[in-house]
């Protein structure tokens, strides 16, 4: 395929706008290598989409601070506010982090997706 139809079809079918750096070079990894279609990466929506509600439970293994957000938090989801990034406050344990409002409080906050699982998504 020429890189000029590949980045026609990209355009074309993904929203870029929606996507990290690293989700786009993937996604052209993957394409290129014959993996997968433009169409199939756009089927794949993110967990943790700009303004989507997410149901979320922590992970075995996930921190007491996690744990808690969840518990005191979370009975009727999140909205997500920023998604997924390398956060640049202090001890981000060089993870993605996800800005979270809470539905049911008046809580905002960052939770690391590394202990988090998705249960339930509306868009």
């Amino acid at each position: 395929m020429k890189m000029k139809n590949l980045d026609i079809e990209m355009h074309n079918t993904l929203d870029i706008t929606n996507m990290t750096q690293a989700e786009i070079e993937t996604a052209i990894k993957d394409v290129l290598s014959g993996k997968k279609t433009f169409a199939q990466v756009a089927a794949e929506k993110p967990a943790f989409d700009v303004g989507s509600i997410v149901e979320v439970k922590a992970v075995q293994g996930a921190s007491q601070r996690t744990r808690n957000r969840i518990r005191e938090r979370g009975a009727q989801g999140f909205e997500v506010i920023k998604r997924p990034q390398t956060a640049s406050f202090a001890d981000n344990r060089g993870v993605q982090w996800v800005l979270l409002d809470s539905k049911d409080s008046e809580w905002r906050g960052w939770l690391p997706v590394d202990e988090l699982e998705v249960v339930n998504a509306s868009r």
